[in-house]
């Protein structure tokens, strides 16, 4: 048996005796220099303070709605849930999840909700919001999906991460249990309305293993390091 490895930094979780880094780990580690210094800008802009009340207001609304989705398709009352939160969780989070529940009927036969999936020749993991069947015009078929908040509605270009993390979500689920899920659904509440974007995991594969390989290849010191460069070399040919 392997001796447990330390933790490196950022989130990871224990996987056999391994820390494979969270998704969202990854993908802030490689962040584009444009989007780094976007977020720079904008911080300089609406100043420090006000900068981290909007970060500390996302977080919270997110975290509410989440557990309200979780609770509701677990086939639960959602109302102490948000009974419990504070009032202003409670005002904060209120028109998100409003949005959310227009959703909720094409949503059917949840399999995994807020599980962990992990990635075993891309030593990765992280926390699927859902996988289930999705009912559109394309017919009934099966998703991984992600909920996200936001004060107004994203641009599509802005989504990119948010799509490599539905990949990355698919391609672990896919070959740890051997499914073939090929779409994901991505799900952006704001106050006035809900985006639902349908994505083609094929498409954005291979940009989820470019970030991943690079990720791997600028951790030096994480313990993980050569078994995971070893397995990408191996399966996808990246070197």
């Amino acid at each position: 048996m392997e001796p447990t490895l330390p933790k490196p930094k950022g989130r990871h979780f224990k996987i056999d005796g391994l820390y494979y880094p969270g998704v969202s780990t990854i993908l802030r580690a490689t962040q584009s220099y444009e989007k780094i210094q976007a977020l720079r800008r904008w911080r300089e802009r609406v100043g420090t303070v006000e900068a981290q009340r909007i970060t500390q207001e996302a977080t919270s609304r997110g975290s509410l709605v989440h557990k309200l989705a979780e609770t509701l398709l677990k086939g639960d009352d959602a109302a102490p849930i948000m009974a419990a939160a504070t009032p202003e969780q409670q005002t904060l989070a209120t028109p998100f999840w409003e949005q959310v529940q227009t959703i909720i009927p094409a949503l059917h036969d949840p399999f995994l909700i807020e599980a962990v999936v992990a990635h075993p020749i891309g030593h990765y993991a992280g926390v699927i919001d859902l996988a289930c069947y999705w009912e559109d015009e394309l017919g009934r078929y099966p998703v991984v999906l992600d909920w996200k908040t936001s004060s107004k509605p994203k641009r599509t270009e802005y989504l990119e991460d948010y799509f490599l993390q539905l990949t990355a979500y698919g391609a672990a689920l896919n070959r740890s249990q051997d499914l073939k899920i090929q779409w994901g659904i991505l799900i952006v509440s704001s106050p006035e309305t809900t985006q639902v974007c349908r994505v083609h995991l094929k498409d954005h594969f291979r940009g989820w293993l470019d970030r991943l390989h690079r990720f791997w290849q600028e951790q030096d010191h994480h313990p993980v390091q050569p078994r995971a460069l070893a397995a990408l070399r191996e399966h996808y040919g990246l070197v």
